[in-house]
């Protein structure tokens, strides 16, 4: 029973942290609305398939991969996720906020390497809020890791404090 409530309680924080990451990384992106109105659409599954259409139509429109990405982000599909948020670096090298948001979508998934990976990505491309990588809750899963710690460190960001 209490391995069960442990479960399940995996389960909410997961889901509440990718929402959480989500949202606020789409902001970063682009407060432009979608075409075809996909941002409006509140079933999930169906503003993916509106994203798609609009693919289809616009294959070069990074935004669209991107809301996309974000998108199967919230349904826990994050193999598609990271495909969309990949697309967006191929068509825009050094996109800080898609890297940023594989790294998240990675953490959250727990592809712990991967995650530290495209965390020093958007470093390199220039994204240098290091206070939000220490409070964003998609990285709770690789705080504690020697090699984001070394990451934080190497852009002078004391890890010291860092319990998680």
């Amino acid at each position: 029973m209490k391995t069960k409530n442990i479960v399940n309680g995996i389960i909410a924080l997961t889901l509440l942290l990718s929402l959480i990451s989500c949202s606020t990384n789409q902001k970063l992106f682009t407060k432009q609305r979608c075409p075809n109105n996909c941002a409006s659409v509140d079933d999930l599954a169906l503003k993916v398939e509106c994203y798609t259409k609009a693919i289809e139509k616009e294959p070069t429109n990074s935004k669209l991969y991107y809301k996309r990405g974000c998108t199967y982000q919230e349904l826990f599909l994050f193999s598609s996720a990271m495909d969309d948020f990949i697309k967006v670096v191929e068509l825009e090298p050094g996109n800080i906020t898609a890297c940023y948001a594989l790294a998240g979508v990675a953490s959250l998934s727990l592809n712990k390497e991967y995650a530290i990976f495209w965390l020093e990505r958007a470093f390199d491309a220039g994204f240098n809020d290091y206070q939000r990588v220490l409070k964003d809750p998609a990285f709770k899963n690789i705080r504690s890791m020697d090699k984001f710690k070394q990451l934080m460190r190497d852009r002078g960001i004391n890890t010291i404090s860092l319990n998680q």
